[in-house]
């Protein structure tokens, strides 16, 4: 995976070329606006681990929660210097709801991940950041970025490089 997240709403004509592989525009050409698109930077693996009590790495692909992070369908797993994934939005209301029913300010201060986590989540050195006054401040982004998804039917995009 990369260094820092992206979350992009996409119509179904976006999501089409970008589901359509390789041969399509790319990632890269779609154009959005600022209220259509939102960057976790580099706390999307500590947030998981919040969310979920593991790393992205070992995540579970059925849990709403890990997929408002990492996606529902990633788009070509052999590709280790970008990582693509998609949420249909029929999926969206579904996740959105999963992040509605977490306390964050509750999780955070229960937030106690093991050494073997803290060593794998990425980047190296994220929980000596001090991350209990930032992780509420991205989940809060997030969730406001999937109410707007929400509200506009849009299908998301999440982008790591």
């Amino acid at each position: 995976m990369g260094i820092v997240a992206s979350y992009v709403m996409l119509d179904d004509g976006a999501l089409d070329r970008l589901l359509a592989g390789p041969e399509s525009d790319g990632w890269d050409d779609f154009e959005y606006g600022d209220d259509e698109m939102e960057d976790l930077d580099k706390f999307w693996d500590a947030l998981h681990v919040a969310l979920t009590g593991v790393t992205t790495l070992d995540a579970n692909d059925g849990d709403p929660l890990s997929q408002a992070i990492l996606g529902v369908r990633e788009l070509d797993e052999d590709n280790e210097s970008e990582f693509v994934a998609v949420i249909g939005k029929g999926d969206v209301p579904r996740i959105l709801a999963a992040l509605r029913s977490v306390d964050i300010d509750g999780t955070i201060a229960h937030l106690n991940p093991s050494e073997k986590v803290r060593e794998a989540t990425y980047p190296d050195g994220i929980w000596d950041l001090g991350l209990e006054g930032v992780l509420p401040k991205v989940f809060g982004l997030l969730v406001a970025f999937y109410e707007r998804a929400a509200a506009a039917g849009a299908n998301v995009a999440i982008g790591m490089e």
